[in-house]
Order: C-alpha cells, then structure tokens, then sequence
C-alpha cells in the first residue's frame, strides 16, 4: 500500500513539473508575441518623401502633408517640401536619402545647388518624378515625367495633393493604401469656408450656408473676390478672418474666385437678370 501511495506521489509530482514546464513555456511565448504586437503597433519610418510643387502651389502642398500626417495608414512617412525660388542651399542638402522626389515646373533650375542635388538622389537610388513644365531640364535632374503625378499636381488644390501622397506610398513603397484618380477641379467657383466646399450654384453655395450658419439665409450678403490657390489650398487665414469679420456684423459672406476676376463677378454676384445678389464686394 505504501509503495503504491508513493508512486501516486511520484506521478503527481512529475505530473506537476511537467504542468509547471508547460505553463513557463506558455508564459514566454505569450511575452514575446507582446513584445512582437508591441513592435508592429509602433510605426517604423518606411520612407522620405520630398515635394518640390512649385511656389504657387506651396500652401496646398504643405496642407496636403498636414492631412498625410493624420493619416494612420501612412505613419512612418517623413515628408520635405520645398520652394523653388528664395529655398536655401541648406535645405536642398536635407533631401539627401529621400526615396522619391517629385519637381514640378523645374525649368530654369538645372543648375547649382539643385543639379548637384539631383545627381546624389540618383546616384543613390532615388525615384524622381517630374511633373508639369521640366521641357529642356528633366534629363540633366534625372527626372522621369510621370503623367498621373502630373495631373494631381495640374489640377491642383489640398485634396488632390493628397491623394497623390498616397498614389505614391502605395506605388513606390507598396503601402496597403488606396488614392482616388486626379479630380479637375472648376476655375471658378463659389467657396464656403466653414466647409471647404466648391460649388457652381449660388442656389448651392446658399444651401450649404444655411447649414453650417442656420437662419442666416436673411441676412445681407457681401461678396468676397479671392484667387484659386487661397480656395485650393491652406492659404485661406485672412479669408477666415474676413469671413468672421462679416459674421459679427450680421453679414453673410459669398465667397469666390476665378480669373480674370470679372468672371465671378459676373457669374455669381449677379443673378439671372443681372441684379446683384450683394450688397458690397470686398477683393
């Protein structure tokens, strides 16, 4: 009886090392797929991409990157962009190890401090697109135009040069992500600040107001006369301001632009017959 008792006492003590070896192993395998989630969850800088947009589309360019910054799907990217005129040589040097280069509208600048620049990215590897008006330079910069790129940059405005940020992460560096096609965007429009909205109606722009301002409908309007890149991009801070201006003083604001800047005028601060629809036009 004894002898039987210890080895019931044997077994479950074996039975219990080898439970307790089990669970140790359970244990470090649970710790490392933590550290390994841990790892993943952390976004790793994938690539730097570098935008040389033109200087008439800077804002909108930087306003693109501020979104591209928000997005989760594109954490880990590092972005630079950059003027053509007045850009110092320091910053032209910082494009060195970018993965992808897009210049746009670069005639005139196949030159020092650029050309060298350009030679480096190459030589390295480097993607460099070229996009608009490069006839004469792209291949002394080592630019291949890119017709899609081109037409993201060409019909311009925040949104578009978004989707371009991510046409190129999920292009050049294979990202799980997904970019409309380029938008052409109107001339001339009517623009609602308070939405960023483009609109070809006033019956439309008037609707939208409504909206975002309710019961405002009633009160007079006075037409604001801006350029495309203010509408398009993030350069609308005074727009803002004078928008807000117009608010505290019971004014409706019907924003838009065009060129020449007849051509809003024209078609949106006069009604059908050719009455005006404000009571006073700031430009």
């Amino acid at each position: 009886m004894s002898r039987l008792a210890g080895g019931r006492s044997a077994l479950l003590k074996a039975w219990a090392l080898r439970a307790l070896q089990v669970a140790r192993a359970g244990w470090a395998a649970a710790a490392l797929l933590g550290l390994s989630a841990a790892a993943q969850a952390v976004p790793q800088p994938q690539a730097r991409l570098v935008f040389i947009p033109g200087d008439q589309a800077l804002q909108p360019m930087v306003a693109a990157v501020r979104e591209a910054r928000r997005d989760r799907a594109l954490a880990g990217l590092q972005f630079q962009v950059l003027p053509q005129a007045l850009v110092k040589p320091q910053d032209i040097q910082r494009m060195a190890g970018a993965q992808v280069v897009v210049a746009r509208h670069m005639v005139g600048q196949a030159r020092e401090p650029w050309l060298s620049a350009f030679q480096k990215l190459q030589a390295s590897g480097a993607r460099l697109y070229g996009a608009g008006s490069n006839s004469g330079v792209s291949a002394r910069l080592g630019l291949t135009e890119d017709a899609t790129l081109t037409a993201y940059l060409e019909f311009g405005g925040s949104e578009n040069l978004l989707q371009m940020i991510r046409f190129i992460a999920q292009r050049e560096l294979g990202l799980p992500v997904q970019a409309a096609p380029p938008k052409p965007l109107p001339q001339a429009a009517l623009w609602l600040p308070a939405t960023q909205q483009l609109f070809e109606r006033f019956e439309d722009y008037a609707s939208a107001h409504a909206q975002a301002h309710p019961g405002s409908l009633s009160r007079p309007w006075v037409g604001v006369v801006i350029n495309r890149g203010q509408a398009l991009g993030g350069g609308d801070a005074l727009v803002q301001a004078v928008v807000s201006a117009l608010d505290r003083r019971g004014l409706n604001a019907l924003v838009v632009f065009g060129f020449p800047s007849t051509v809003p005028v024209e078609r949106f601060l006069l009604d059908a017959e050719g009455r005006p629809r404000v009571i006073a036009v700031a430009a």
